[in-house]
Order: structure tokens, then sequence, then C-alpha cells
């Protein structure tokens, strides 16, 4: 998340939380939001090449009149459009948070995006691409796909033209780029969409999987892949460890998933991929899906998320479209229990905590709590004194710690007690 400044109608300023997100093509304010600021008076239809047309819930619509100013640090855009509306309760039940929307690509077309998650540092470098000779624009067509047997690499115009976009970032960029950096040339589709190729290996290692094409998803908490069309591709993929039971919220609807352990996950590049072990992503089931690939004119199986681009130091070269991935060593994770819990996923329902998941053959199934319970308390600390993100930390430990909680359902309220142990 980050923090910009909106011009209003009437010429004044409001400055508050977004959450950039390279998977949205537009900006997006919540639809509430958008009506106060002046911008929305009515239910206007969702554009094409918006990823949400054919797919998406009335709450999904457009600005009647551009936004006219969006301030990011000292970068200023002027008459932003267009400008989607949405429901934004979906990103306050998650984040807690009270955020204004979505920070999506297009505006952000003209630049490179440097994000340092462990820094907290997100820098934007005006780029002018020196190579465009309108084979790579986001409307063109892939021109071929070279395979070999290790690799299939993608993207628009030839091995030599992708070549020559990645010295021109390198020479753009300067020190920008750190030593290490690995370079992954991209295709931008639908609405400014950044598709990559990637492989995940079955539960052995012994074998990869066919391509998948992934679309990179900043505002994505984790790599989500899309199961029915996994099942095509990476058949194997059921023997993955993985805890079911839980849903995973998006602009067209909450969805069944799971997470599951992935053996390894390689992004494909020109030369040798970049490749990261043992990574966690999410299994799900959704119209999502069909909407990104109607939206880029080819199937997507997947969003490479903050699972993935965690691991990294990362940079997005929109105008020479390379995705630079500097590796991070000795990542420390900051949620080392994450997987050893008593099970329980949580969202903001209003005032309330709210339990959306429930891990199958977790502590907290055994103990009987079920999705749509409310979560009172938790260690006598009332839960109204605690925000989605505190509240879930809380539900993590050591294997074999205890947790006491009050859950209620309906109008009874009852006293559970938790032993946490490792899910995943």
């Amino acid at each position: 998340m980050l923090r910009a400044t909106v011009r209003r109608s009437d010429g004044r300023d409001t400055t508050g939380l977004f959450v950039l997100d390279s998977g949205a093509g537009y900006v997006a304010l919540d639809a509430s939001f958008a009506r106060e600021i002046g911008i929305k008076n009515s239910d206007a239809k969702i554009p094409n090449g918006s990823g949400m047309d054919g797919a998406a819930p009335a709450a999904i619509g457009i600005s009647d009149r551009p936004l006219p100013r969006l301030e990011i640090g000292g970068l200023q855009f002027d008459q932003v459009s267009p400008v989607l509306t949405i429901d934004g309760s979906i990103i306050r039940q998650v984040t807690d948070r009270p955020v204004f929307g979505l920070l999506g690509a297009h505006p952000l077309t003209a630049y490179a995006l440097v994000i340092d998650y462990r820094r907290d540092e997100l820098g934007l470098i005006p780029v002018n691409d020196s190579t465009d000779d309108g084979s790579n624009s986001a409307t063109s067509q892939p021109v071929d796909r070279v395979a070999s047997e290790s690799h299939i690499r993608s993207g628009d115009g030839s091995l030599a033209h992708r070549q020559s976009r990645v010295e021109a970032s390198r020479s753009a960029l300067g020190d920008a780029l750190h030593g290490g950096a690995r370079a992954v040339p991209f295709r931008l589709r639908g609405d400014d969409k950044i598709l990559v190729a990637a492989r995940v290996a079955n539960p052995n290692i012994a074998s990869m999987s066919d391509t998948l094409t992934l679309i990179v998803d900043t505002g994505a908490t984790k790599t989500a892949l899309f199961g029915p069309s996994l099942a095509e591709i990476a058949p194997q993929f059921d023997g993955w460890p993985s805890l079911r039971g839980l849903t995973a919220p998006t602009l067209v609807g909450s969805a069944e998933a799971r997470i599951a352990r992935l053996p390894k996950i390689e992004i494909l590049t020109d030369s040798a991929g970049v490749s990261t072990r043992d990574m966690d992503a999410a299994i799900i089931e959704s119209p999502l899906a069909s909407a990104l690939s109607a939206d880029v004119g080819e199937p997507v199986h997947g969003l490479l998320g903050y699972s993935f681009l965690r691991r990294f130091r990362v940079v997005i070269d929109y105008p020479h479209q390379v995705l630079w991935l500097e590796s991070i060593p000795h990542t420390v994770d900051e949620r080392p229990n994450e997987y050893t819990h008593v099970g329980l996923q949580l969202e903001r329902r209003g005032t309330a905590l709210s339990i959306v998941g429930v891990a199958a053959g977790s502590p907290a199934a055994l103990a009987g709590i079920e999705r749509a319970d409310e979560l009172v308390a938790i260690d006598a600390t009332p839960a109204t004194m605690l925000d989605v993100i505190g509240a879930s930390r809380r539900l993590e430990g050591p294997a074999g710690s205890r947790v006491v909680l009050r859950v209620r359902r309906g109008d009874a309220v009852r006293t559970v007690r938790l032993q946490r142990r490792r899910l995943l």
C-alpha cells in the first residue's frame, strides 16, 4: 500500500491509501468515494478491455468524469481516465485499512517501477523507449515463441529484438539496477497486464509442467493458480502439500481456495530461468480466470503475486517491457509461523472479525468452528481492539503452544481452547 493524493471536482485535495496493483489495468476507486469526490453519479458501463467486462458484478462500473488529478510522491497525473469504480469493502475486509482503491498499471506505463519490499520503498523512474519500432505495443500480437528442450521463451518480436530491449532497459535504468538482477522480457496485453511464462515442478521435482501464462500482480498477496487450467497443464498438482477449506477474495467475488506448497516455480526467460523453491501459492476456483483470459486474448493460468515477488527486489520497466528480478539472499521470513496456527482465516465484516475460512483438519475445524462464526476475543483481548492482520498474527505461534478463543454463533458465545500445530 502507498499514500497518494486525489484532486476532487471542487478543487480540494484528499490523501489516503491505495494498493499498488500491476494486475489491474486502470485506477479503481471505491464507488462511494468516487461519488464523494464528484466523479461518479450513475452506474456506467464497464469499458471493454478492463478485464472485468462480462464477468463483473453490478458493483464494478466506470466513473462519469475523469479524476482531475492524482499525485504519487512528486509525480502528478492530470485528467486520469478511465477510472473504474469498485466495491472497496472487498479490499477493506482483507486489509482492515481505509483504502481508497487500486493504483493500476495504466498511468504508470511510461515509468519503471522499483519495488523494494525489504525497505518498504517504491521508486518511479521516467523511461523513454528507444527500441520501440511498433512491434512491442500493448495491442500487437506475439510474433514468435521459440521452444527448446529445457525452456519455452516468450515475448513479442524476435529473440534479437527482445535482447535489444533488455540492453536498452539496462542502459536506461543505470544505477537503479543492482548486481545480479535477472531480465525477464514480458508482454503487455489487454489493459496493460504483464504476461510472463512459467513452469511448476511436479511433487518429486523430477519433471516440470508445461508452460503456464501468469500475470505479474503486485496486488495479489499470494501467487495464485487457477485450478481448472492447472489440472490440464500440471495434472500432478494434487500431490502438492495443501491446506484446504479457505477462501480467496477477488473483485468478481469470493472464491474457494486452498494453499499449496510448490516444490519449485520457474519464470522462463531467453536464457536460464529465474526459479525459487518451496513457495506457497493459492489454488483457486474463480470466474476471474475466464475474465482475465478474455481480456488478454489467451488463456491465463494464474497470478504471480507477493509470495514469489517478496523474494526479489523487483523492477518493472514498462516502456521496454522487461521485468528485472534481483534475488534477495538470506530472505527473512516475516511470518515464520504463518502455517503453524489454529486454522482460521479472518476478514472484517462491519465491526466484527468474521471467520471466512476454516482449514480442513485444523484444530479450529476439529473444535467445530465454522465459516460465518464471529471471533469475539483472543486470549482475553477483545476482537474490537484488534485489526485483521493483528488478530491473524495472534493465531500463529510455535507448534504446541495454546490459545484461548471466544467465538460467537448467532446469540451463543463459547470459549474454545486450541493448540497450535504445523498445518503446511
